[in-house]
């Protein structure tokens, strides 16, 4: 080296890192503009920045670069990891010290204040440190130079001291970390070198989630394959160790095993799923994890944790996690048989939820991504023209004309999904067949098609109602998948259900084809006989016979064939629909039969809602018992009064309980003329028909 030159400094490892930390750095711009507007002291720029959010989301990341802003804007930034910290006050300022090359020493906080007038100090996981956050906040930042930054990154948001210490208000401000962006996501993966062919298969696992775009990246470079990121037993594990970090044991895991399986946790569901009287414990502990968010509807976890431990548990515990789903699913079915409660919408929605998760056919069609954003609200009257604009944008006038004639005689039918700012987002307009004006019905082709498939194949008996989930639709997308048609979806078996003695229901699609699948998975049967013509626009149309198929029993088939409820040996068959007159026949058959079982066993009645609906009877072997139990019930009600006391002794000893030899013998003995024995026997047959016919059309 020639005299006189100084020896070029050598790069160090540190600087290769920086460099390579900054150059995959991507998004954050709004927590990047927030930090710059205090280094620039803008406006009322708060002094201490608290950055939050789970393990993996990226806190590491945003921390090391701004350091690099800092250096930018000469500033003095100074990076200290909780992991490497002693919790305690004199740990803590040694540690502070080393990092600005001071030696340590009751004098070190002092150097520090005259040193580091215009520091940047960053507390990167700062909840390891968490026992001296009070002495940071009261003793050691009031301390530091007026000019100085600090940001601070946790898993958990500011405690209340933070909020309620005099002074701290103004000086404070929290900033949650979220996923990122989709197209922040991809340039992540376009810096790591992940080809583009590639990249949508990770962006779907990830799911903007750094961490795991991280691994993926980490994952693809490493094999030359054309896997699922999500089948990678390694890379799941590797992303589940984050957030296991936070659970100290088997009980509380199981806990955050349940809240990941299903939409949203309540206290009361996790009591259910973990088979314990109070889960009060557990449904505290899940509230504090740093990626457990809450809602009105309860507690859930962020969308990649929620894979990552389905995904572990269901290779670890196959029959548990089967258990677990089951336990779910008989929950939502006890709040859906509470027919007009408050919570009826929110559990079928969540039944919806867990079995989409695990069907590839209903996952086709349901799209929860955005689903909290919307609500379901029924409109103001002034908010019917707006609901009609969007019927003729994607219907045309001649639909709106009739949806508007419609609102004018049913309005209660129509209710709307509004987006985050309020407005109409969605919509379903069911309208009642039975009652509605003949008139309307016969100009409206979608309700006089169904009414005449009623009339030809499935007529309704006395009191039964039927109805027509006439317009449905969103806003934005008219009837295609999405967010709000994944609202729709909860609310059509909703006013189904809620529709007292609904005998059949029908639902019409502009592409039925597309739609096919996930119906004929929920047994709503394609009803070509049912299809109508509107503005050019042929629609397809489906439906539900509630009386072959109760509520109860359908909810069943589908978490069967959704897996989650465990098969039943032999599916059962659906319900037989007696007109009054067949189901008045079936009674006197059945009456005769009572004491000879092997003959009820051909008996319609044994498929009839009455007998089916009766506690056990699943089985012909126990719907024969059910049927007889039923007889000889209506049969003592005859006698609660002394007229019907007549009755029935009459059909007593006539078939219940017979007296040998012919009906001339039984007058005998009950001591009565022949013609009023008769009359006797006639009415209380007709008696009995009766109570057994209002239990098989109520609902």
């Amino acid at each position: 080296m020639p005299p006189g030159r100084r020896k070029p400094k050598e790069i160090r490892l540190a600087d290769v890192l920086r460099r390579r930390r900054h150059g995959q750095f991507v998004g954050r711009a709004f927590e990047l503009s927030a930090f710059r507007g205090a280094l620039e002291r803008r406006g009322e720029a708060a002094q201490v920045l608290y950055i939050h959010g789970p393990g993996g989301i990226g806190k590491t990341a945003l921390m090391h670069e701004l350091a690099e802003v800092s250096r930018a804007a000469g500033r003095r930034a100074v990076y200290l990891d909780g992991h490497n910290l002693e919790s305690t006050p004199n740990g803590f300022l040694a540690s502070l010290a080393a990092a600005l090359g001071l030696a340590p020493g009751k004098a070190a906080l002092d150097k520090l204040v005259s040193q580091a007038p215009r520091l940047v100090l960053l507390i990167d996981t700062s909840e390891k440190i968490a026992a001296i956050d009070g002495w940071l906040r009261e003793s050691l930042l009031p301390q530091l130079p007026a000019r100085s930054i600090v940001c601070i990154a946790s898993r958990l948001a500011p405690g209340p001291s933070w909020h309620t210490s005099p002074g701290w208000g103004s000086l404070l401000r929290p900033l949650a970390l979220r996923d990122l962006e989709r197209e922040e996501a991809r340039a992540l993966l376009t810096r790591r070198g992940v080809a583009d062919a590639r990249q949508t298969d990770i962006l779907a696992f990830a799911r903007g989630y750094p961490l795991a775009l991280s691994l993926a990246a980490d994952w693809a470079s490493r094999r030359d394959h054309d896997g699922m990121p999500g089948k990678s037993p390694d890379l799941v594990r590797e992303l589940l160790a984050t957030f296991l970090e936070e659970v100290p044991d088997r009980r509380r895991r199981a806990a955050l095993e349940a809240c990941a399986a299903v939409r949203a946790t309540t206290q009361p569901l996790l009591a259910h799923l973990l088979g314990v009287r109070d889960a009060r414990p557990q449904f505290e502990w899940l509230s504090r994890l740093s990626f457990i968010e809450s809602g009105p509807r309860g507690l859930f976890p962020h969308d990649v944790a929620r894979d990552a431990l389905e995904s572990e548990l269901s290779w670890r515990n196959p029959e548990g996690h089967r258990a677990l789903l089951a336990r779910a699913t008989s929950f939502y079915a006890a709040r859906i048989a509470a027919e007009g409660g408050p919570d009826v919408l929110q559990a079928i929605t969540d039944f919806e939820y867990l079995c989409s998760r695990r069907s590839p056919v209903l996952a086709r069609v349901f799209d929860w991504s955005a689903h909290s954003e919307f609500m379901v609200d029924v409109p103001a009257a002034a908010e019917h023209r707006e609901v009609l604009a969007i019927i003729a944008r994607h219907e045309g006038p001649a639909s709106a004309a009739l949806a508007a004639r419609w609102l004018a005689v049913q309005p209660e039918g129509l209710q709307i999904v509004r987006d985050a700012r309020g407005a109409v987002a969605g919509l379903l307009f069911t309208i009642h067949l039975d009652g509605a004006p003949p008139k309307l019905l016969r100009a409206d082709p979608g309700a006089r098609e169904a009414w005449r498939y009623l009339e030809r194949r499935a007529p309704l008996r006395s009191g039964e109602r039927a109805t027509v989930h006439r317009f449905w639709m969103s806003r934005d997308g008219y009837q295609a998948p999405g967010p709000v048609q994944t609202i729709i979806s909860a609310l059509v078996p909703h006013a189904s259900l809620s529709t007292p003695r609904l005998a059949h229901d029908f639902l019409p699609f502009a592409d039925p084809d597309f739609w096919a699948p996930a119906l004929a998975h929920t047994e709503i049967p394609r009803l070509a006989e049912a299809d109508f013509e509107m503005g050019g626009r042929r629609y397809g149309v489906f439906g539900h016979d509630w009386r072959k198929r109760p509520p109860a029993e359908w909810l069943a088939l589908v978490a069967r064939r959704s897996g989650t409820a465990p098969p039943e040996p032999a599916p059962s068959q659906p319900l037989v629909v007696l007109s009054r007159d067949d189901f008045a026949e079936a009674v006197k058959r059945a009456l005769r039969e009572v004491t000879r079982p092997g003959a009820l066993v051909a008996n319609p009645l044994l498929r009839s809602s009455v007998v089916v609906s009766r506690n056990g009877a699943t089985t012909v072997s126990a719907r024969v018992p059910a049927l007889v139990s039923l007889l000889r019930e209506a049969s003592a009600a005859l006698g609660a009064s002394a007229s019907g006391q007549k009755r029935q002794r009459a059909l007593q000893h006539t078939y219940l309980d017979p007296v040998p030899g012919s009906q001339e013998q039984v007058a005998e003995r009950l001591d009565l003329p022949f013609s009023t024995y008769r009359r006797h026997l006639g009415a209380a047959i007709a008696e009995v028909t009766e109570l057994l016919w209002q239990r098989e059309i109520a609902r």
